[in-house]
């Protein structure tokens, strides 16, 4: 298969090229940041720490009571339970860190872990060394 024009089109999480010969486009194998990465990625590197939680999860809690005895009291929580696209967002950490389960913490632009993570830094006494770095406390 030969293409001999071109036409570009971008949709959501593809991008298509128009084969004239075949009057048809095709799929381009190329990878396309989704906009909930893009959002998740710009809010990890414009804050010093980030949470994506949600509101009845024990593991959640877990991690924001480590940060809180580590004395972090202001970050940025995003409760995905409250949002509409939360799942969408759950698929976008995945991409990113490799788990959709939350929570999924980062600090200092840096994804550490989930909930259980977050406790053994605290209980290392590596959490608030951490967040020191970060210039989060």
């Amino acid at each position: 298969l030969w293409v001999t024009s071109i036409q570009v089109a971008l949709v959501p999480s593809h991008q298509l090229i128009w084969c004239q010969e075949e009057k048809q486009f095709v799929v381009l194998l190329k990878y396309i940041m989704s906009e909930k990465e893009e959002f998740i990625k710009a809010q990890v590197k414009d804050n010093k720490v980030v949470v994506y939680s949600k509101t009845r999860c024990p593991f959640c809690k877990k991690a924001k009571d480590a940060l809180k005895a580590a004395g972090l009291k202001d970050y940025l929580l995003i409760e995905l339970d409250e949002r509409d696209d939360g799942d969408e967002f759950q698929d976008a950490l995945q991409k990113i860190t490799g788990g959709r389960s939350v929570p999924r913490v980062f600090i200092g632009g840096t994804f550490v872990g989930g909930g259980d993570d977050v406790q053994v830094l605290q209980n290392k006494g590596q959490l608030k060394p951490k967040l020191e770095n970060a210039g989060a406390l």
